[in-house]
Parts: C-alpha cells; structure tokens; sequence
C-alpha cells in the first residue's frame, strides 16, 4: 500500500501564505497543514483557513526560531530576547540543548508546551506535530516533544527522514544548486531520524519524508518525480505554498523567513499543488493518508 501526505508548513506566518493554503486545498491535492501558533497570522489561520475547512487536516508547527514566544519571556530568557522574540538559530539550539544545562531543556520544554496549549485551545483537532525549520528533530528537542505529543493525545509526529536522493536525475532537472545546499540537511536529519524513531512508543510516523532536499523549490517536477516513484508505506511530501509575498509581517518574523516568504518559489509550489496533472498522477499512484 503506498499512502500519501502532501502537507503545507508555515500555515499562519502571515495572511498570504493562509490564503495560498486554503486554496491549495479547496481546489489541488493538497490534505494537510502546520500551523504556527507563534507567528502574526495564527488567529487569521484559525478562523479563515481551519474555520472554513473542517476537512483540513492540522497539526502544531513547534517554532523556536522565529516568531514570539508563547510563554512570558522571563520564563523563557535562554531563547528569546525582552520583547520575547526568539533569538535563536538550529544551530545555537542544537548547542543550547548540549551544553545548556537543565535550566536550558526546563524552558525549551515549558515553551514547547505553551505551544501545544495554544493550539489545543483553538479548538482545532490536534492531528500531527513537527517543527519549523525541523527544529523538532535535534534529539534532546525531539524526546520532549514526543513526551508532549503523548500528554496531549497528538498521535503523530514527523520524522524528517528523506530517502538519499538520485543523483543524476536531481543534476539533470536543474537542482545542482539545491542539491548542494540541502543535501548536508537531509544527511544529518536522517541521521537523527534513526535515534528518534526509538523514541516514538505509542506515536506514529510516516515512514519518509520528501521536502528536504527540494526544500524551497518543490514545483511540478520534484512533485511529479516524487509521486512516480512512491515507495510502498505512509509518505510526507513537505511543500511551502504561497504568494510570494509577507503581508507586511511584523518583525518577529526571522529575517531567512521574510525573504522565504517573498520568493516566487512560494507561487510555484502553490502552482504545482494546483497542477491538474499532479492531481491524476496522485489518484493512479497513492491511497490519500489523512
């Protein structure tokens, strides 16, 4: 059985990238979203995309480097700066998570949970959990969201483990570029994918994941290669649907995240959800997983 999620990360970040979502759904293959309850749009995502799509599935897009904090920042002081913006990137979290100490792991899970609180009171069914920017994935970060996924009845959790790509066929549709940029990403995540999937008693996951190596640039070609190479199991195909504009987000918003956010590569990847042969590919070729 080949099964397949084609997800939306970033569902919330600003009002564009909820209106690209909701119309990646309602009209293209798109089944479901992360939602970020730290970013400027949360409210808007709640009521115009969840509101209007009961259909949608939704799961909490932890965020811990962009956006603001959902504890009170002198709980959280390790991780944001006074006005309660994170101030952190992967790399000094990876670091934080090391050699912080266990005050560094009491306020990375005391905000985590904060997270998970806001979303459970937004009334919207808590259907899967991940990480902005895979944040999720740095080991001691993922015990204690799996730890919270159990606590709050979430019964999945995203394992960013992307299948080695194919060499010459990414070379030879333009992606050297990509390749070499994401490709450092897909090794080190699949390395950590291995230690975490032991710590997923009582959760799921699915088997893959695509979006790492492609990451910023999933059009209708890495859509179509993907797809006509499904392997057998539950598939995540991690996209990033938008306009290609940041609504003029408040600067809470992580600089890489703005200029993310205002690349035509959003437009693209909202065009290949919407791509009608996608859509045929996805009937004769996978089983929807919701």
């Amino acid at each position: 059985m080949k099964e397949l999620i084609l997800n939306a990360d970033d569902l919330g970040i600003c009002e564009s990238t909820n209106f690209a979502i909701s119309r990646a759904y309602s009209e293209g293959g798109l089944t479901s979203a992360s939602l970020l309850v730290t970013a400027p749009a949360f409210r808007h995502a709640v009521e115009q995309v969840a509101g209007r799509h009961p259909g949608l599935q939704i799961g909490l897009h932890l965020s811990l480097t962009s956006g603001r904090c959902q504890s009170p920042p002198d709980q959280v002081s390790a991780l944001v700066d006074d006005a309660g913006r994170f101030r952190r990137g992967f790399a000094s979290l990876w670091s934080l998570m090391n050699w912080g100490g266990r005050n560094a792991r009491t306020q990375v899970r005391r905000e985590l949970e904060s997270q998970f609180q806001r979303f459970v009171a937004s009334g919207i069914p808590l259907n899967h959990v991940d990480g902005h920017r895979h944040v999720h994935m740095i080991p001691p970060i993922f015990e204690l969201v799996a730890d919270l996924a159990r606590e709050y009845g979430c019964p999945r959790v995203r394992l960013s483990c992307e299948p080695f790509p194919r060499i010459a066929s990414t070379i030879r549709d333009g992606r050297a570029a990509l390749l070499a940029r994401n490709l450092p990403k897909q090794l080190l995540l699949s390395v950590w994918g291995r230690t975490n999937r032991r710590r997923l008693a009582g959760l799921s996951a699915p088997d893959q994941t695509f979006g790492i190596v492609d990451s910023g640039r999933m059009d209708a070609t890495a859509l179509r290669r993907i797809v006509e190479h499904l392997p057998s199991g539950v598939t995540e195909v991690i996209t990033h649907p938008g306009l290609g504009s940041d609504d003029g987000v408040d600067r809470s918003i992580a600089d890489g995240d703005l200029a993310f956010l205002n690349s035509s590569s959003r437009r693209v990847e909202l065009e290949a959800l919407l791509d009608s042969t996608i859509r045929s590919l996805l009937a004769r070729h996978a089983t929807t997983h919701a």
